[in-house]
């Protein structure tokens, strides 16, 4: 259930763009990096992770997983974590990958 969700929830997102072209900025691209005190950064990893808290805390969870905006910096943390799957046959829909 958790996972068709993070889905639908991402899918609201479709036809965000920057504004200014190019600038990381933009009403809602604000608002995701206002979400985890950052403004003005690259904010790929940083909308996967506004979309998995928004949808964990609608079944009353909490986002387990490293704040930052830098997928490098989040991938070094799972796999110290041990969250690193290399088996792709295993992913499925709603994993980070």
């Amino acid at each position: 259930m958790i996972k068709k969700r993070l889905i639908e929830n991402a899918i609201k997102y479709c036809g965000v763009v920057e504004d200014p072209k190019n600038s990381n900025e933009g009403e809602t691209i604000d608002k995701i990096q206002e979400e985890f005190g950052f403004k003005g950064v690259q904010y790929c990893v940083l909308f996967v992770l506004f979309v998995y808290k928004k949808t964990l805390a609608e079944f009353g969870l909490e986002l387990p997983l490293l704040i930052t905006a830098s997928s490098q910096t989040l991938f070094n943390w799972a796999l110290e974590e041990g969250m690193i799957e290399t088996d792709f046959t295993k992913l499925g829909i709603g994993d980070i990958v």
